[in-house]
């Protein structure tokens, strides 16, 4: 069953369920393994807390020609109307780096014009071009470039800090 909203040509967003724990290793972010039942207590914390009180939600990025899970978007809200996103791929994906631009390009979009939200940000690193690219066409600023911040195999790779702000909303100056 795919969502009515939040999908594209290659994947759509949904809301995580109970099956997902069978593949924890491509939508949870840590560079350990997690077994089926520590996935569950993942999903079953993450849900205890109602509505927009929730510090971070967790949706799955599901590629629509397979209805597998390819991965994960976190949206953390740090504080009111400003989030961060945490982009994950499986770590198998060849292509997850085009994968990753055309989630962030159905994301920001939601984001700002449904959910009003007034600054999105988002690390991208450094040795994945086509998101940094997407990033751009989606009028995000790079705000932060951070040396050598993400271990790669044989050394380490630079990351990009991008913000996109909402440019519905404006500052009024009172006299």
């Amino acid at each position: 069953m795919q969502p009515p909203f939040l999908t594209s040509e290659q994947l759509y967003l949904r809301a995580m369920v109970a099956e997902d724990k069978e593949v924890a290793v491509a939508w949870r972010t840590s560079p350990l393994p997690l077994n089926a039942a520590r996935a569950e207590g993942v999903l079953r914390e993450a849900h205890q807390t109602a509505g927009w009180r929730r510090p971070a939600f967790l949706f799955a990025i599901v590629q629509r020609e397979t209805d597998a899970v390819i991965g994960s978007v976190t949206v953390m809200q740090r504080q009111w109307r400003a989030v961060l996103l945490r982009l994950h791929l499986a770590p198998w994906l060849n292509d997850a780096d085009a994968w990753r631009a055309e989630t962030l390009r159905l994301v920001t979009p939601w984001l700002r014009d449904e959910g009003e939200v007034m600054v999105i940000s988002v690390f991208i690193d450094a040795d994945q071009p086509v998101t940094l690219a997407a990033a751009a066409e989606l009028g995000m600023v790079e705000m932060a470039w951070l040396r050598e911040r993400v271990a790669r195999p044989g050394g380490r790779a630079d990351q990009a800090l991008y913000q996109a702000l909402n440019p519905r909303w404006e500052v009024v100056a009172h006299a």
